[in-house]
């Protein structure tokens, strides 16, 4: 990642945590599990953007209410009808639910979309596939759990690598090496071992949501693992929520969670991994790594303004597939002009009547239905190559079908 994206994302990612100090919710038990909730405690915070940040200063990022049940996991609402497979949720913040309320989590809307279905939160910020092996080990945990049948979910993302392997925090995906992958490997297959030892009944699940740029090595590292892959890099979570999936800290909203929990309960007994999009192999030439800048970036996540933290990330990705000299900032302007012109493009498809306004409630009510001779008789569309036009089609209809 060039410096200027390094310098705007350290300038930029400021806040000012507030409300219950932390030391009256959070537990460090140490170990595999490291840190829990305190059990039977609640705590209310909130978080906002420091007047010194470069976008949105001062801005309210969240407020929330967290509670926790009586083994210290974030407690999911209606989560203990009989005769009620289970579901088990790890991960990071993303499955805790940072910033939400415990009726907003990904956990809890899984089971409103699998209705038959009791879910239990064990997502904790800064856990990591470590984590979930260290609770899998737990007595009381197989005991709670033996053989019931349901399904396990790790919901991963960059952040998982960095924390298994203790590297530093600004480590981009990119620089992640072949060693740190097989580490994720070895977890996820002891995991999957006591899980079946714990219940037969039980099905483990991967979830890669988007934004997760080394998708295609976690794929990689468990293709020999008898593990469930729910891949969901290529959904545009801000098309989807009518560009309300993130907090301005990037965490992932309640219209984000949604949107993803109905995802993975439509998917979860079949598995989702489409086929790869975009070229990935190595090159000597420069003008196919401007290519792929232009692409990536047209295709990148919708968002209100120019995600340059992701920008940065991807053009970091493609040049490490090139060997050559290169103008990082050049590849950053283009990224930008490129990732303008979708969102014109989408928002002439909303104007023209060919996307719905407000694509969030069709896609939560099934009704997101789009006319493929309207789309291809929009100009801004057909004004498009084919290369575009069929990658376009494949993200924002097949995926969606």
């Amino acid at each position: 990642m060039s410096d200027s994206a390094k310098n705007f994302i350290a300038q930029n990612n400021q806040f000012i945590d507030g409300g219950t100090d932390t030391m009256y919710w959070k537990l460090n038990v140490g170990g595999e599990i490291d840190w829990m909730g305190i059990p039977n405690c609640n705590a209310t915070i909130n978080r906002t953007k420091s007047n010194n940040s470069l976008t949105y200063p001062g801005a309210l990022v969240y407020e929330a209410t967290y509670n926790f049940d009586e083994i210290g996991l974030r407690y999911t609402p209606e989560n203990n009808t009989p005769n009620k497979k289970y579901s088990l949720f790890f991960g990071d913040s993303q499955t805790f639910g940072e910033g939400l309320n415990d009726d907003q989590t990904l956990p809890f809307l899984f089971q409103k979309y699998s209705s038959d279905f009791n879910s239990f939160n064990f997502g904790f910020p800064g856990a990591c596939p470590s984590n979930m092996l260290g609770w899998l080990k737990e007595d009381k945990i197989q005991s709670k759990f033996k053989n019931v049948e349901g399904e396990v979910f790790y919901v991963i993302r960059d952040g998982d690598i960095r924390n298994i392997n203790g590297l530093d925090e600004s480590t981009t995906s990119n620089e992640f090496e072949e060693e740190h992958f097989k580490k994720l490997f070895n977890i996820f297959k002891e995991s999957n071992e006591i899980i079946k030892n714990i219940s037969p009944k039980l099905n483990f699940n991967v979830v890669i949501i988007p934004l997760t740029f080394c998708y295609k090595k976690i794929i990689a590292a468990l293709s020999d693992l008898d593990i469930n892959l729910l891949n969901f890099y290529f959904i545009d979570l801000g098309y989807l929520t009518s560009n309300t999936s993130r907090f301005l800290d990037g965490a992932h909203s309640y219209e984000s969670n949604n949107v993803l929990a109905k995802l993975i309960s439509k998917n979860y007994n079949k598995g989702y991994n489409p086929i790869e999009l975009f070229e990935n192999s190595f090159t000597h030439d420069y003008t196919e790594v401007i290519e792929r800048v232009k692409i990536k970036s047209f295709f990148m996540h919708s968002f209100i303004d120019f995600p340059k933290d992701d920008a940065g990330v991807i053009i970091s990705d493609i040049l490490k597939l090139y060997k050559g000299t290169s103008n990082e900032q050049e590849l950053l302007e283009i990224s930008e002009k490129k990732f303008k012109q979708k969102i014109e493009l989408l928002d002439n498809l909303k104007k023209e009547k060919v996307f719905f306004e407000n694509t969030y409630d069709m896609f939560i009510t099934d009704k997101l239905t789009i006319s493929k001779e309207k789309l291809f008789s929009n100009k801004l569309f057909t004004n498009l190559n084919k290369k575009y036009m069929d990658t376009f089609f494949i993200m924002y209809i097949k995926l969606y079908e």
